[in-house]
């Protein structure tokens, strides 16, 4: 951790030693699960799913970092480019610069419409989109939005894009991409794709409540230096906002939750059988 990631910490503990407005008491569940990276090491790839530049660095940049040091193969998709809020090649450039910094060398760009998701949805083209990912890329496990989340403790209103977007993906998941694909007969030349089972699914869980709260934890102290690199490479976001300092105080919220002296990100974890 850098001295500007130290720095930050002492102050955002400080602020949180002083906040007793929430009430919460630190627990988190009855049965608390912590995430081991070493588990996904023998089971194949681990996709994340953002549907702009920097939803991943901003939510998962940790698990992220974690998984790459532990050996487990990390892809990153970003299903829009972000052209609403800035230029996009300069947003996927950030991107990847992002990416790097927490050992991704995968990123796949599949520049949909940005605050376009909700039609695409609803056409079913998002939908076919994301089966066609899933076949293709064939994870283990599967982290993104939840598509339970419709308003955001931490920005009020969710993201339509998050909201419509992590529902195609969930779609996706289940069932039609364990199916084979379907090659229309014109295409009689291609072979189809096998169909894949996702055996694992994490939601970003800092902004979950009832019933789809976090039901578990990874510290990520020994990485947090790399998530404060990946937030600043997306400098067109953040130009004026101490980004850095946002998180650090989510991460600390996260870890007082469950119990943890030090940082931590939450998800709600869902195993497929």
């Amino acid at each position: 951790m850098n001295d500007r990631s130290k720095r930050h910490l002492s102050v955002v503990k400080n602020v949180e030693a002083g906040d007793k407005s929430s009430g919460d008491d630190g627990s988190a569940g009855e049965h608390p699960e912590k995430l081991d990276p070493r588990d996904y090491a023998r089971n194949g790839c681990v996709v994340f799913v953002g549907f702009h530049p920097d939803d991943l660095d901003f939510h998962a940049a940790g698990l992220a970092a974690s998984l790459t040091a532990a050996g487990v193969e990390v892809v990153y998709v970003v299903v829009t480019s972000g052209e609403k809020n800035g230029n996009a090649r300069l947003r996927e450039h950030e991107q990847w610069m992002a990416a790097c910094a927490v050992g991704v060398s995968r990123v796949v760009f599949l520049r949909w419409k940005d605050s376009g998701l909700a039609e695409a949805y609803r056409s079913g083209r998002l939908q076919k989109e994301m089966v066609t990912m899933l076949r293709m890329l064939r994870p283990y496990a599967v982290v993104s939005f939840s598509p339970a989340l419709l308003t955001s403790t931490t920005f009020g209103p969710e993201h339509p894009d998050h909201r419509y977007g992590a529902l195609a993906l969930w779609d996706a998941i289940y069932p039609e991409a364990r199916q084979e694909e379907k090659v229309p007969w014109w295409k009689f030349w291609r072979e189809p794709l096998p169909g894949h089972h996702v055996r694992e699914v994490l939601w970003f869980g800092d902004d979950l409540v009832e019933p789809y709260k976090a039901n578990s934890f990874l510290e990520v102290d020994n990485h947090w230096g790399k998530v404060c690199n990946a937030l600043h490479s997306h400098e067109s976001q953040w130009k004026g906002a101490d980004i850095q300092l946002k998180a650090t105080a989510r991460a600390l919220r996260a870890a007082k939750r469950w119990r943890h002296d030090g940082i931590a990100e939450e998800y709600h974890r869902i195993v497929i059988p």
